[in-house]
């Protein structure tokens, strides 16, 4: 909300993250002459020598008109008495707009927000993109869009209907999908790249019989079909002529034609070759057959001319080649062959009765007899039947086997243990040489993947708010990583001035700690009656599990802030606030997700919880810790909470209906953010394993609480491996190995 971090303290104006309004005197009460600031730097400032009237010194401030804690620099003046509003921070390159000064988060809108010279970094403002699929695909730049995020200003072309052109002109992703059945009439219609296949085009055919009979070829026709493409011809008088002229099928059938005087005599047949002439005699008007000659018969390969054509041993068919009885040698005595004779009858050699070639098979002979052996044609043999060879891989996890040679080709590699996905077990399981490598992607039932999002604003990976002006999670994570800034994040022990001054920031109102004294975790709603809030003065106490804010928290880091302004332990006391203030965040992400089905904008505070509502690649917050230690939980993570989003922006009536929608939303995101938190507590294991002195006391500090957190993510998945981690993170840190934890870890939470 808008002056979150503006603290006004007996009518002074100061900057939340560098004015300490309260003593640590535990009455509540100011002293006069307390520290009201720091410098710059995070140190505390060296007073000027005091004149009578100004007792508390001078000091440098300035102007802040918007009220956001930064002051306009052109406006910096040394004073005894700061007017009301002015504040010691003068690092404000836009006193007028509120969201701008240094460190502000950049959002896309023109304006340098984070006063660090370049306006909308990060967004590629300019840069060339596209829009739309197919033959609706438009070219344009990144534009800024009014809600502060980035989006391709190209306007997608309109679908047109699909035709056969190489073109998606419908623009569903799918090219020439007309749909359309093939018919006859010379174009594609089916788009298969072959036009009027299945009607013949182009086969001889005929019409009509005798001498109507035409000849054409089958051509497309109306209506889609094919026909042949002649004109039968017209019919005529029958004519004596040895044609059926009438094209009634019949030849010479006219009642009136082909007269004789019955008796008369013609000389008919052939005298030519083995052929005699005989006569015919007319009968009834019509010649009756050839008698008395000698017909053509079959032509044989005997050296006559049966078949009366003036040629001898013209076979119709196959030609004589040779003289019935003739003998000659065949064959071949190559490779496995050996050669043998072949007897002529009927005017053709018979087979020959040699050993001839077979088909070629791998057993190092010349079986099709062509002087190389072992050449089956078209596979070729890669070994001889029967031969061994090695198979498979010796890497890692894998065991190498054998495989023997059938028919020319090696078989299954038998024996070999093969590669599998990669698991976290110490192992290398894909055998790449590489060791526990499990990269973690999205699965397909996940956001974006699953086509239950892909109608939703999120889809595009950015986070779209219900009520972007609306969203106090912002302040606090922002606030979260001002405290980070002062206790841990930084070169050298805190001071306790800072403990005081970080403090200031935990307890503003609507703050981080008015979220941590009523914060219940959603995994353990069972535990509790329902109706507890865990806002009741009995609820913490009754229920500890449930209430972990009021309960555990709070106290913790209550506790840590008072050992740290007291000057005791510095960086062990930062360490436990910086556990656990991460636990309050890790927990709220969740808890925020699941009940904004009744609460829609508690959407968007889970989103905020996790990243201060800023784009994936400018992580925040608690999704600063998860992206610096593992890219790809942020990545989970981030596109859980949009998960989470999409089902609210597809179901949402005031509270949501479709539970089945908001399960697969949040079964996506819990694993997430359990396996963000291992990958956390490893890295810090790692860090305590190489660290020393104040640092490794810091570092086990820290992994105690952040374990205690943790243990509820292992235990629901594996009671035995939860034990046995509890029992050596919450000792000394004897026994504790980082490479043999983190197997365990990792291989109980697997990739999300």
């Amino acid at each position: 909300m808008r002056g979150f971090f503006l603290i006004r303290c007996a009518g002074l104006a100061a900057s939340c993250a560098l004015i300490a309004c309260e003593s640590s005197d535990p009455t509540g009460t100011v002293s006069p002459n307390a520290d009201v600031g720091v410098e710059a730097d995070g140190t505390a400032p060296t007073p000027d020598a005091s004149p009578p009237d100004c007792p508390n010194g001078r000091r440098t401030v300035c102007a802040d008109v918007d009220g956001d804690g930064h002051g306009d620099p052109a406006t910096a003046t040394e004073t005894c008495t700061p007017a009301e509003g002015s504040v010691e921070v003068c690092d404000d390159c836009d006193d007028a707009r509120a969201q701008t000064f240094t460190g502000a988060a950049e959002v896309c809108n023109g304006v340098d927000d984070n006063c660090d010279g370049s306006p909308d970094e990060g967004f590629d403002v300019g840069a060339a993109c596209t829009s739309g699929v197919g033959s609706c695909g438009a070219t344009g730049t990144i534009a800024c869009r009014p809600d502060g995020t980035a989006t391709c200003d190209a306007a997608p072309g309109a679908p047109s209907a699909e035709s056969c052109d190489g073109l998606d002109n419908d623009c569903n992703g799918r090219v020439d999908d007309t749909g359309a059945t093939e018919t006859c009439d010379g174009a594609d219609n089916d788009c298969d790249g072959a036009v009027d296949e299945g009607f013949g085009v182009g086969d001889a055919c005929s019409v009509g019989q005798g001498a109507c009979r035409a000849e054409g070829v089958v051509a497309c026709a109306e209506g889609g079909q094919a026909a042949c493409a002649a004109t039968a011809g017209a019919p005529t008088d029958e004519a004596c002529d040895g044609i059926d002229n009438d094209c009634d099928g019949t030849v010479d059938n006219a009642a009136s034609v082909c007269d004789c005087v019955d008796g008369t005599q013609v000389v008919c047949g052939s005298d030519v070759g083995a052929c005699a002439l005989g006569t015919q005699t007319c009968v009834g008007g019509r010649l009756g057959p050839c008698e008395g000659g000698t017909s053509p018969a079959a032509e044989t390969c005997d050296g006559v001319d049966q078949d009366c054509d003036g040629a001898v041993d013209n076979r119709e068919g196959p030609a004589c080649e040779c003289l019935d009885g003739d003998t000659r040698a065949c064959g071949s005595d190559v490779g496995a062959c050996t050669s043998g004779t072949q007897t002529c009858a009927g005017g053709a050699f018979g087979a020959c009765n040699d050993v001839g070639p077979s088909a070629e098979t791998c057993n190092g002979l010349d079986d099709d007899c062509n002087g190389v052996d072992d050449d089956r044609a078209g596979d070729a043999c890669e070994c001889v039947d029967g031969q061994t060879t090695p198979c498979g891989s010796d890497v890692g996890a894998c065991e190498a086997g054998v495989r023997t040679c059938v028919s020319g080709r090696y078989g299954a590699c038998v024996g070999a243990v093969e590669p599998v996905a990669e698991l976290y077990d110490g192992a290398d399981n894909d055998c790449n040489g590489a060791t526990d490598d499990v990269v973690c992607g999205p699965a397909a039932t996940d956001f974006p993947l699953n086509a239950r999002y892909a109608a939703c604003p999120s889809i595009d990976g950015t986070f779209h708010a219900f009520d972007p002006n609306n969203i106090s999670t912002i302040a606090r994570t922002q606030a979260y990583d001002q405290i980070a800034d002062l206790l841990w994040r930084r070169a050298g022990a805190p001071t306790p001035q800072d403990f005081t001054n970080a403090r200031i920031l935990y307890s503003l109102a609507e703050g981080i700690e008015s979220r941590v004294n009523r914060r219940f975790d959603s995994h353990f709603v069972n535990t509790a009656p329902a109706g507890i809030n865990c806002r009741g003065a009995t609820d913490p106490a009754n229920y500890p599990i449930f209430c972990v804010g009021p309960a555990t928290i709070g106290p913790l880091v209550r506790g840590a802030f008072d050992g740290g302004s007291a000057g005791t332990d510095a960086a062990v006391n930062a360490a436990k606030i910086e556990a656990g203030l991460m636990w309050f965040f890790w927990t709220s992400v969740f808890k925020e997700a699941n009940s904004c089905r009744t609460a829609i904008a508690d959407c968007d505070s889970s989103h905020a919880y996790y990243n201060a509502a800023a784009p994936r690649a400018q992580p925040a917050g608690f999704a600063r810790y998860v992206n610096d230690v593992a890219p790809a939980a942020h990545d989970r993570v981030f596109d859980g909470t949009l998960a989470v989003h999409c089902w609210r922006e597809l179901d949402n009536t005031p509270t949501a209906a479709d539970l089945d929608f908001q399960n697969l939303a949040l079964s996506q995101l819990d694993p997430a953010l359990d396996y963000a938190a291992a990958a956390l507590l490893i890295d810090r294991l790692y860090t305590w394993a190489a660290a020393a002195g104040d640092a490794r006391a810091a570092a086990w500090a820290f992994i105690r609480i952040w374990a205690q957190a943790f243990d509820r993510a292992l235990r629901v998945r594996d009671a035995a491996v939860a034990d046995r981690v509890s029992a050596l993170l919450q000792g000394d840190g004897a026994g504790v190995d980082p490479a043999v934890l983190e197997i365990e870890i990792l291989s109980t939470i697997p990739c999300p």
